[in-house]
């Protein structure tokens, strides 16, 4: 019984530090060997998009603000809902500044939140962008 008494506070507080949106806050980056670029009928054009890629980070801070690095860098707020990540951008017109013609940051994050995965799609396919958490 004893026991009991000091295991139930104990999970209980490991419970409290299981909030999803703790564990989405840091610094991710892409993990190259992770994503995947559709084929493309122009020459080098995998090579200049992985290059592109390589360049993107995303911040999410723990009031709920978000810095997207990139090709266009993009500040505004991040939501978590049942393993989705939304990034929604103060200026919504810089989604248009977006290569490709893409429209919507939103990341699915893998059960043991080591992966964000973002999958926008392309004229050529969807790429799947692999993130990794740095800090």
């Amino acid at each position: 019984m004893r026991r009991l008494v000091f295991i139930v506070p104990l999970l209980l507080t490991l419970g409290c530090r299981m909030d999803p949106r703790q564990r989405i806050v840091g610094n991710w980056i892409v993990d190259q060997k992770k994503t995947v670029i559709p084929p493309t009928p122009m020459p080098g054009a995998e090579e200049r998009v992985k290059k592109v890629l390589a360049t993107v980070s995303v911040k999410f801070s723990t009031d709920g603000t978000a810095i997207f690095s990139g090709p266009v860098p993009i500040e505004g707020t991040w939501t978590y809902t049942e393993g989705t990540v939304k990034l929604v951008p103060k200026d919504k017109a810089l989604l248009s500044r977006l290569p490709l013609g893409i429209q919507d940051i939103s990341f699915t994050v893998d059960e043991e939140f080591k992966n964000l995965s973002w999958k926008p799609q392309t004229p050529f396919g969807e790429i799947v962008l692999v993130m990794i958490k740095t800090g």
